[in-house]
């Protein structure tokens, strides 16, 4: 980094220090945290602040930045956006199991348009005026990035002129027509006429909350894609042609994907006649390594030993239904499968599993047995002492492919962030709570303590979080329950994470868990940590030779 981009982020660190460390040093340490560490801005921050004795803080940026559309990343946490309004629908979706009012909003100045959410369903907003809208942030979704305004947000009215950008794609509300053939999977709303090849009906659990959907294949002369319908699926008859209007597309394991979401509509085209080739009606199953498995891995064949069977009872739309459930395995990794059909799967018997598909959940792939699916037993060829065990990967690979389950990594602890050290718990629910109580059962006269740590690893491929619970706290710093609960009485709940801090930041650990992914980034569950001894003179000797090698 730059002294310029560099100087903000010391006069912070030197206001909440009360001036006490030269400006020479605070920069020689910032330097070291964010180019060797590898630690972010605000992570090098709060370490320099602990090392000298500060407090634990979490660092809010000030004025939020003001950004033309055409100029944003995708990264944004704190961003005023001027634009003009171009379309605006207010719309209810479901949300964790609670329904939950937002308006959808298109945008556009002169450097580019982009969808904007409100999270705040009672915003109004006038088609064809200027708004600035305070306070939002950015991500990307299918290669475009998208504005987010939540409850911190503001909307207020401009006075500004913006003249909208005309010279590029844009999300109209008159959708273009396309062949299937022609999708490059970043179309917002395209119009789509074509036959259905096959199709099924299924129940699926989005963020907890049950979901039936349709999916299948569609085609016309120039191409078949697989397609889904999110939102209260019509009857689709296999082999007649429709017209899919309002839809939108993605690229899923480098194949457009269609998708049909509360916008689109799906009418009967009997007027229109479509031959398909041969060659549109299959669609390619992978056989594959379940170590290999990733988010976008499509349908795919896998053989495996029945870790765990189970089945439970659900209510889907107000009727029973039976889900089967567990793990598989095989000698590179585990995964968790689900099937709605009995396939009779028992713990310990070797399963080939053909043309199932993968879904992920918090950025966790999982193994679902549809219609389609098949399932024969298959004599067991794989090593007792390899089956099931943990997979070890990088943190780069995670970040690329996706979590998983039982996953072992290796790293440098890099930060202690906060919630770690002395917390309270729920008696009820077990949730850690704050001082406004639990967000479930409200505020508890008898919180129960407990201790966490929650890290941030670094393997030189990238950073994880990594939560752990009492019993790896305690294994790896050496501070019991009772003597942090001893040490928050004496000096504040707040020493009891800084006595912990010297004994793991920039420890090498081992730990192995479970992986997801959501906003936040990957984040382990931990389940195991011990320090994880280097041979320095092994490893320096493989790395010269890799030099010399390469001279």
């Amino acid at each position: 980094m730059e002294i310029e981009e560099i100087t903000p982020h010391i006069e912070e660190i030197k206001r909440v220090l009360n001036e006490k460390v030269d400006d020479e040093e605070l920069i020689k340490e910032f330097r070291k945290y964010t180019e060797t560490y590898r630690m972010s801005p605000e992570e090098a921050k709060r370490g320099i602040i602990r090392k000298h004795g500060g407090p634990t803080i979490e660092f809010v940026t000030a004025d939020a930045v003001v950004k033309k559309i055409g100029d944003l990343t995708g990264n944004e946490q704190n961003v005023d956006i001027v634009a003009k309004v171009l379309t605006s629908e207010k719309r209810e979706i479901n949300a964790r199991g609670s329904v939950k009012k937002i308006v959808s909003v298109f945008i556009g100045d002169d450097t580019g348009k982009t969808s904007l959410t409100i999270w705040d369903g009672n915003a109004d907003l006038e088609k064809g005026e200027t708004y600035r809208f305070k306070g939002c942030y950015s991500k990307k979704w299918n290669d475009r990035v998208q504005l987010n305004l939540g409850q911190k947000g503001a909307v207020e009215r401009s006075d500004v002129k913006v003249d909208v950008i005309n010279n590029m794609q844009s999300e109209d509300t008159t959708p273009q027509e396309k062949k299937i053939g022609d999708l490059t999977g970043n179309e917002p709303n395209v119009n789509i006429v074509a036959k259905v090849v096959y199709v099924e009906k299924k129940d699926i659990t989005v963020k907890g909350v049950p979901k039936n959907i349709s999916s299948g294949i569609i085609g016309d002369k120039s191409g078949s894609a697989s397609f889904t319908v999110w939102e209260n699926p019509p009857e689709l008859e296999k082999g007649a042609v429709y017209r899919f209007n309002g839809c939108y597309t993605r690229k899923w394991n480098d194949k457009v994907q269609i998708n049909i979401g509360q916008r689109g509509t799906i009418t009967r085209a009997d007027d229109v006649k479509i031959d398909l080739p041969e060659r549109n009606l299959s669609l390619s199953v992978s056989e594959i390594k379940i170590g290999e498995i990733k988010e976008n891995s499509g349908s795919v064949t896998v053989t495996g030993r029945i870790l765990t069977s189970e089945s439970r009872q659900v209510t889907v739309k107000g009727e029973p239904k039976t889900v089967y459930s567990g793990l598989i395995a095989d000698d590179t990794g585990k995964i968790q499968f689900s099937a709605w059909n009995d396939y009779g799967l028992k713990e310990g018997e070797t399963v080939c599993v053909k043309n199932a598909y993968i879904r992920s959940w918090q950025g966790i792939p999982q193994l679902n047995l549809g219609d389609r699916c098949e399932v024969c037993r298959v004599d067991d060829t794989f090593d007792d002492t390899a089956i099931g065990t943990s997979t070890e990967r990088t943190i780069g690979d995670i970040l690329k492919n996706g979590g998983g389950l039982d996953i072992t990594l290796r790293g440098t602890v890099v930060d202690i962030k906060a919630g770690s050290g002395l917390i309270k718990r729920c008696p009820i629910c077990n949730r850690s709570i704050l001082d406004t109580g639990c967000s479930a059962h409200g505020m508890q006269d008898e919180p129960i303590p407990d201790l966490r740590m929650k890290l941030s690893v670094d393997d030189g491929t990238g950073s994880i979080n990594a939560i752990m619970n009492r019993d790896i706290t305690e294994k790896l710093t050496d501070i019991t329950l009772k003597m942090a609960i001893d040490l928050s009485k004496a000096r504040g709940p707040g020493m009891v994470a800084t006595e912990m801090a010297p004994k793991i930041l920039m420890k090498r650990i081992k730990i192995r868990g479970n992986v997801k992914i959501d906003d936040f980034g990957p984040t382990m569950i931990v389940t195991e940590a011990e320090p994880d001894k280097v041979d320095i003179e092994a490893e320096a000797t493989k790395l010269l030779k890799e030099v010399e090698a390469k001279i």
